[in-house]
């Protein structure tokens, strides 16, 4: 992926990431290709391509078997919200072109979840009248 400008960052999240994994653990990965979303932010002129997410994952599943279990990749941009925020801030670098062109980037997201963190959790009173 090195060699792929269309990557900007990838990333393991996940139990693995925590070292809270165990033998039966999958390996998460996250794919950070800012151009496979419409939710751009020009980072490095990365994001102004458009970048369809079908090309970039048949460039890593030639070189990981996605049937073989053991790897979940993922497109970060295709990810739910609260997923992306877990990964951003629980992930390890596995690859970066960009180290802080990736915070930079990941800065829209989190304050995406700011504005959208009360819609995404419930209180109790919220929760128990819900059912």
């Amino acid at each position: 992926m090195e060699e792929d400008d269309r990557v900007l960052a990838v990333l393991l999240f996940g139990s693995v990431a925590r070292r809270e994994d165990h033998s039966k653990s999958d390996i998460d990965v996250a794919l950070v290709v800012p151009g496979a979303s419409h939710f751009y932010y020009d980072c490095r002129g990365i994001s102004d391509m458009e970048v369809k997410k079908e090309d970039v994952l048949m460039k890593v599943y030639r070189e990981v078997d996605p049937d073989s279990g053991k790897f979940d990749v993922h497109i970060f941009e295709e990810l739910p919200i609260h997923i992306q925020m877990n990964v951003i801030k629980d992930h390890r670098i596995i690859y970066t072109s960009d180290r802080y062109g990736m915070y930079e980037y990941f800065y829209n997201y989190r304050k995406l979840w700011e504005d959208q963190r009360h819609r995404n959790t419930m209180c109790r009173e919220e929760l128990l009248e819900s059912i």
